[in-house]
């Protein structure tokens, strides 16, 4: 693939007229996506191994109308867990499908994916919570189903990569405002009713295949995520969006899920309507959350300016952030006036500095950064971040929720790792060697468990049921080792400094 020439982005813009995506050689357009994840999808089948994940990949068709998605599936057996991640739902958010791209080719390629070899990418895997490598993800993730919509809003992407890359979504109809939970007519682009557009109706119909084709049979027992990747600004949201409240229906897993993501964002974090500065109505995170019970979240993967972001990853803080000039949705859902008819929601994008950016009276290049990075290293920063953070979760899922009575338990794996024993007290008798990679992540799943605690007084001990921990342990140890030290001159200075006294006084 051929390279972009670095520089910023100002510079790079100048040369960027209204052309197609495709035009930027480090982006791929909507046909491109799909045919390589059908292509990967053959090549994981004819050569399984641990290295990576096998996929599946088929249409999704919507009943009413001719429009159909790409989904993009991991053939799981037995899991434990359930992630589906939605991207691309709009379609000037062209920064979000090319995470999924990237992903795709991690989950098939294992460490021969292009991303790996990014800089960027390997400062990410630094700041990662698991211990997982490239070169085992198929082990990493195999107790995880794992379910990909590249593009959702496909009749929307393909104006924007014809090049209208203001385009929000096509028609007069959010996506992301035509679902049932919480919808209500408000400005026009919530739709008619929920449900009225075919990218609605076929983000639910996917989920529910991969939700029912995972938790058929009765099963109860399979924990389920969903995950929408937006762009615009830098943040994680919960729900609700269309209240100022946070939901209580959150497992305690998601606070697990929201530490690996904010790993890598260093942004906003809370509930949408809550810290966002408006209400959304009719989401697709709210419906989820609501109807199906999932853990559901929203990220938003880029914003021009850091907008969102209370630190960059291993720099200094954002000490100013522009979210705070934000002004309230009323302002957002003006008429356009040179437009009567259309509400110019449907153009303007994000507020910063109290001043509105109304899309039609800028530039298709002014609107393509605002949303989607343009200088080469800052793409492959948010492509690799957040193909670590996702993954981050992913293998986190994959770990926490193995059933800790099976005796094949192989934690994720990290080169050649650590091998040791480890007896769990309902199979003491029967201790099972197993991988150890990340003594951080085992500890972890260990305290949720209560009858494991930790204790160790070397390297190895800190694997071992019943106490505290080596990297707890030998720190303490030290402590009072010098204490007591202390102690013990200071009783010899006072005994011998009194007998010496006592010596002088008969002398």
């Amino acid at each position: 693939m051929a390279d972009v020439l670095a520089g910023d982005s100002a510079s790079y813009l100048r040369g960027f007229s209204n052309k197609p995506p495709q035009a930027l050689p480090l982006y791929h357009n909507a046909q491109q996506i799909k045919q390589r994840a059908y292509q990967l999808a053959q090549q994981t089948l004819a050569n399984e191994t641990k290295r990576h994940t096998q996929l599946s990949v088929r249409q999704v068709a919507d009943e009413q109308q001719n429009e159909d998605v790409t989904l993009v599936t991991t053939d799981t057996h037995n899991p434990k867990a359930v992630a589906f991640i939605e991207f691309g739902q709009h379609a000037r958010e062209q920064i979000t499908s090319e995470v999924a791209y990237h992903l795709v080719e991690a989950l098939a390629l294992g460490e021969r994916a292009e991303l790996w070899s990014w800089a960027s990418t390997k400062r990410a895997m630094t700041r990662r919570r698991g211990r997982w490598v490239p070169s085992e993800l198929g082990q990493a993730l195999r107790d995880v189903s794992i379910a990909l919509l590249p593009v959702s809003g496909l009749s929307g992407r393909r104006r924007a990569d014809a090049g209208e890359f203001c385009l929000r979504h096509d028609g007069n109809t959010d996506p992301n405002r035509n679902f049932p939970t919480g919808w209500r007519h408000e400005d026009g682009s919530e739709g008619e009713q929920p449900l009225s557009i075919p990218a609605s109706r076929l983000s639910i119909k996917a989920f529910e295949q991969v939700r029912n084709t995972t938790m058929g049979a009765g099963r109860d027992d399979v924990y389920t995520a969903y995950i929408n990747v937006h762009s615009g600004e830098w943040s994680v949201y919960t729900p609700w969006d269309h209240k100022t409240t946070v939901s209580d229906r959150l497992s305690p897993w998601a606070d697990h899920v929201i530490s690996r993501l904010d790993m890598q964002c260093r942004c906003t974090v809370g509930g949408g309507g809550a810290v966002s500065g408006y209400l959304a109505f009719g989401s697709a995170m709210d419906h989820m959350h609501t109807a199906y019970g999932a853990d559901a979240f929203t990220i938003e993967v880029y914003g021009p300016r850091l907008l969102g972001r209370t630190k960059v990853p291993g720099g200094r803080p954002v000490t100013e952030d522009p979210r705070r000039h934000r002004r309230r949705r009323s302002l957002l859902f003006q008429r356009d006036s040179r437009c009567p008819r259309r509400r110019s929601m449907l153009d303007i994008t994000k507020v910063e500095s109290g001043i509105a950016w109304e899309m039609p009276r800028r530039s298709e290049r002014q609107c393509f950064a605002m949303f989607n990075p343009v200088n080469p290293e800052e793409y492959r920063d948010v492509v690799g971040s957040w193909a670590v953070a996702l993954l981050d979760v992913l293998s986190g899922m994959s770990s926490e929720f193995r059933d800790a009575s099976d005796p094949s338990l192989t934690l994720e794996a990290a080169g050649p790792g650590v091998r040791t024993d480890v007896a769990y007290e309902h199979a003491a008798d029967h201790p099972n060697e197993v991988t150890v990679p990340d003594a951080l992540e085992l500890r972890d799943r260990l305290e949720r468990h209560s009858q494991h605690t930790w204790r160790g007084a070397d390297s190895m001990a800190m694997f071992r049921p019943g106490g505290e921990g080596a990297r707890y342990g030998a720190p303490v140890m030290l402590v009072i080792s010098v204490v007591l030290a202390l102690c013990c001159a200071r009783q010899a200075f006072l005994w011998f400094g009194g007998r010496r006294k006592e010596s002088c006084k008969n002398t």
